[in-house]
């Protein structure tokens, strides 16, 4: 006979478990962007900064579409690893 209150327990850690993973997962994620764009402006900062003047000239529609498109193809990018 199962007990139901283990049955619960496990379910539980299970969902803590998995919870942590993604938390974890996220803070890579968040540590590896910030690394990239640190490396560029280590590298390429007069370019960094000539960039992000270009940035201001570009409409608000334009760059939320930008964002779109490319928030869209990270999805699928990571959605194919993990699948």
């Amino acid at each position: 006979m199962v007990d139901p209150l283990s049955e619960h327990a496990r379910k539980s850690n299970d969902f803590c478990s998995t919870f942590l993973n993604i938390m974890k997962e996220l803070i890579i994620a968040f540590g590896l962007l910030l690394f990239i764009e640190g490396i560029l402006f280590t590298l390429f900062p007069s370019k960094m900064k000539i960039m992000l003047k270009k940035v201001e000239l570009i409409k608000e529609s334009q760059l939320r579409s930008g964002g779109l498109i490319f928030a869209v193809i990270g999805f699928v990018i990571i959605w194919y690893i993990k699948n």
